[in-house]
């Protein structure tokens, strides 16, 4: 397995900086290991930056962390497993919604039982202007889909022919290829736009769709972040994203299972069953390095 990082907390144990002292507890993105040396930097009441040279054209998102309180286990893992996938949840709504649907009046979301499609269902659900939105999925996760009650219509991918040929706009989070191009073939022109977020069909990847260039972009969440930070302030953003991110937590509790397990060898399982397809959508699984 390739070094990869993950969202979580860290407690500091050696300090040299009289502004963040030991036992300080740390949100955000951390490598796999059980100990980190950071430069901090831009140190204030909420958050700390990460001032190591390597990570200088990372962005902001990457490299700052926010200072949180003791542990709470009923904050702390929604907050671990859901804030960043949510986070791009909110980024995609208020995308869609900044480019007036993209003249669309539908929205389809691709691998609709993926937890950042509910989370940007969960969105759409508390926005009373938002389109309808209909939900693609599996066969196998019809079901689970379909008990969350965030979607208007659900289908699933043997059957895209049952999708309305109506002005759509689409968000994909699959990057199958195969499906991409079915849609395309559903609905022609009447595809206004592909906003490509993920890889969740990772080995399937999205070439030659048929969808043209110009309705189709890959969405960075942190680029979207650093748009409305500049325009709105860091505060304001910041208010609103938790906002969001207090009432979709609350939501996601009545269908996550929070599955807890400790070690390196247990993320290396988890990561290949993860890869495979093999964990079911409810399941939240949170590594205790």
């Amino acid at each position: 397995m390739g070094a990869v990082a993950g969202l979580g907390f860290a407690t500091v144990q050696e300090s040299r900086c009289e502004d963040l002292e030991e036992g300080n507890r740390l949100f955000g993105y951390w490598p796999t290991a059980s100990h980190v040396t950071i430069r901090p930097t831009h140190i204030n009441a909420s958050r700390v930056v990460d001032g190591s040279p390597h990570r200088a054209d990372l962005a902001r998102a990457y490299n700052a962390y926010r200072r949180v309180g003791e542990p709470n286990p009923m904050m702390d893992q929604p907050m671990m497993l859901l804030s960043p996938l949510y986070i791009t949840s909110w980024c995609l709504w208020d995308y869609l919604v900044d480019n007036q649907w993209f003249s669309a009046d539908r929205v389809v979301i691709v691998s609709a039982s993926s937890k950042t499609s509910i989370g940007l269902a969960t969105a759409l659900s508390m926005d009373s202007d938002a389109k309808p939105v209909t939900g693609l999925t599996s066969g196998s996760n019809r079901d689970f889909v379909a008990s969350l009650g965030l979607y208007d219509e659900i289908v699933t991918y043997d059957t895209l022919n049952e999708l309305k040929d109506e002005p759509t706009v689409v968000v994909d989070m699959s990057g199958n290829a195969e499906v991409l191009a079915g849609i395309q073939q559903c609905l022609g022109d009447n595809l206004k736009y592909c906003i490509n977020v993920g890889l969740t069909h990772w080995d399937q990847p999205a070439q030659r769709t048929g969808i043209p260039k110009d309705r189709k972009e890959m969405f960075f969440a942190p680029g979207h972040i650093q748009k409305r930070s500049a325009e709105w302030g860091a505060k304001e953003l910041d208010q609103r994203t938790t906002a969001f991110m207090m009432q979709a937590g609350m939501k996601a509790q009545a269908w996550i299972s929070y599955q807890p397990h400790r070690g390196l060898q247990a993320l290396d399982a988890l990561y290949g069953q993860v890869a495979r397809g093999e964990i079911a959508p409810d399941k939240g699984l949170v590594i205790q390095m």
